[in-house]
């Protein structure tokens, strides 16, 4: 584990680097995860921001915060992030997600904005939408697939369900489905057909909805309330990997805003797909270099050099020599001199 400087609002990890929305005092902090044993910070952006959230699309980082900014940055160099643009929405912003060219905001109030950002240094609204009638939206996050926007639209503490968006034609986003509004939705996830929520009218709970026809239906949640946290948080956010869900909490209505110091909230782990229903099939591992048979010359430096593929993920990638563990890799390339 690893403290950051502000409260951590929302978490990305590409490439073994986490880019954590830092709230207040924090910015965008990026943690070299290579070794997950040993979380390291190697760069702060944009320090006196207080990000709610955050998406990554190629080597660019997109942050909002609930003043209603859009920024921009350039982390192909982790070390190094570079501000490439800020853009003013006119609500607040809770929640973002980026496919290719285009970043969908979940902005509460005003519904969703569709950000036009081919030119990086000069994005713009292209398009918005209401999730409910006219000023009656209470958008707090959105995931994006497809050019689909799945919304949890119960923020400000006022119920409300998952909102399906289309926003293929990025000027007028349209709703195309939608659940009851009989939840509390604050963070959603997608995961196979599965959009996988946070939620704060059922009793620590992730309610899953089955999202792989054209209307979002619900189909089971996940209860976190009994053994072994025998709590009753209010869902603040949430990740879905693997079959197994992350879900962010708190007690009070409090922790329900972004950016307040709430102290006793948590972290729920649960698995709400069998693994077996996801694969069974064994990872493929080859080692590249030296070749088989290849003769190498005494006191000479050797590198290693690996490929391992999984259909699920590589964890990592251990080198032995004779039987003995010499080196873990956590991310590719696979390698080690010795």
């Amino acid at each position: 584990s690893l403290d950051t400087p502000g409260n951590a609002n929302d978490v990305e990890v590409e490439n073994g680097y986490a880019y954590v929305a830092d709230g207040i005092r924090g910015g965008l902090q990026i943690i070299d995860v290579r070794d997950p044993t040993t979380p390291v910070t190697v760069s702060t952006f944009a320090s006196q921001d207080r990000f709610s959230d955050v998406a990554l699309s190629g080597d660019r980082a997109y942050l909002v915060d609930p003043g209603g900014r859009l920024r921009i940055a350039d982390v192909s160099d982790p070390t190094d992030p570079i501000s490439l643009s800020q853009l003013l929405i006119p609500s607040g912003a809770s929640g973002i997600d980026v496919e290719g060219d285009l970043a969908v905001i979940a902005a509460g109030y005003s519904g969703i904005y569709v950000v036009d950002a081919s030119d990086p240094a000069s994005p713009f609204v292209a398009g918005s939408t209401h999730t409910r009638a006219s000023l009656s939206s209470r958008a707090a996050d959105v995931a994006v697939r497809e050019h689909l926007a799945y919304v949890a639209d119960g923020g400000s503490v006022t119920l409300g369900g998952l909102k399906v968006i289309d926003f293929s034609d990025p000027a007028t986003p349209v709703v195309v489905g939608s659940t009851s509004n009989e939840f509390g939705l604050t963070g959603v996830a997608l995961e196979r057909d599965f959009a996988v929520t946070s939620d704060y009218f059922f009793a620590n709970a992730a309610p899953i909805f089955n999202v792989g026809g054209p209307v979002p239906a619900f189909s089971a949640a996940l209860n976190f309330s009994s053994a072994p946290s025998f709590r009753d948080d209010n869902g603040t956010g949430v990740a879905v990997r693997d079959g197994v869900v992350f879900l962010t909490a708190g007690r009070g209505s409090a922790a329900l805003y972004p950016n307040q110091f709430v102290g006793d909230t948590g972290l729920h782990i649960g698995r709400y797909l069998d693994p077996q229903a996801i694969s069974n099939l064994p990872p493929l591992v080859s080692l590249i270099e030296p070749a088989d048979g290849e003769a190498v010359l005494e006191r000479r430096l050797v590198t290693a050099r690996g490929s391992a593929t999984d259909d699920i993920r590589v964890v990592l990638v251990e080198f032995l020599v004779d039987g003995e563990v010499v080196h873990r890799d956590f991310s590719p390339p696979y390698e080690h001199t010795f």
